[in-house]
């Protein structure tokens, strides 16, 4: 059976790992938490403690976790304290998150959307996709501890892949490209002006801070 190429593979067990942590670190805030131990850490990725062990000296290296000798590791409520009071996190990807750079048709979309779902109460953040297979990507998104997605412009995402995130909680909105069980932006202008920018960002405020889970397909001539 032929080996996989590194970029193909899920997300790497250290990785898994950090994400897991940041995401009990950006949703409590102002507050300190105690992780698992070690040893159930270990245990609840299936790695060994070593593996563990390095990631946790990692965190702890940025400032992210403190060590508290006999008692374990604790969050570090003022790296926290610098994302707000633990607001929905909306990830944004453009075209398949393989850009290298991105046009001044591009930036506008981001930044009236950005603009727009913080007026919401919402946070934003900005999605590269390192990761080419489909269950790959499924995983890396899976563990991007975001809220909700809006993925713009892409003739390559699946209603497969779409579905997978759907399922683990990720509420979802395309934009420019369309799929029945899905909520929809079609906008026949680029880049995305302020108007399109707030019908999108009210979308998925409804999805994620009103909990209403209806499937609804705008279109904007």
């Amino acid at each position: 059976m032929p080996r996989k190429k590194k970029s193909e593979t899920p997300m790497s067990e250290g990785s898994r790992i950090r994400h897991y942590i940041m995401d009990i670190i950006y949703h409590s805030g102002k507050y300190p938490v105690k992780l698992l131990s070690l040893r159930m850490l270990a245990k609840k990725f299936g790695v060994a403690c070593s593996t563990v062990s390095l990631e946790l000296d990692k965190l702890e290296r940025e400032g992210f976790i403190t060590a508290k000798h006999g008692i374990g590791y604790f969050t570090t409520p003022q790296i926290g304290g610098q994302w707000g009071d633990a607001l929905p996190l909306v990830g944004i990807v453009m075209g398949y998150g393989k850009h290298f750079f991105y046009d001044a048709s591009s930036w506008p979309t981001i930044a009236n959307i950005g603009l727009e779902l913080v007026k919401n109460k919402m946070n934003l953040r900005f999605i590269q996709i390192g990761a080419t297979s489909e269950d790959a990507v499924l995983e890396e998104l899976k563990n991007s501890h975001i809220d909700g997605l809006i993925w713009s412009d892409s003739n390559e995402v699946s209603e497969k892949l779409l579905q997978g995130l759907q399922e683990s909680g990720i509420k979802i909105l395309t934009v420019n490209f369309e799929y029945h069980h899905f909520n929809s932006l079609t906008v026949s202008s680029k880049p995305l002006n302020a108007e399109a920018a707030q019908i999108a960002a009210s979308a998925m405020n409804r999805l994620i801070n009103l909990n209403d889970s209806a499937v609804e397909h705008i279109r904007i001539p």
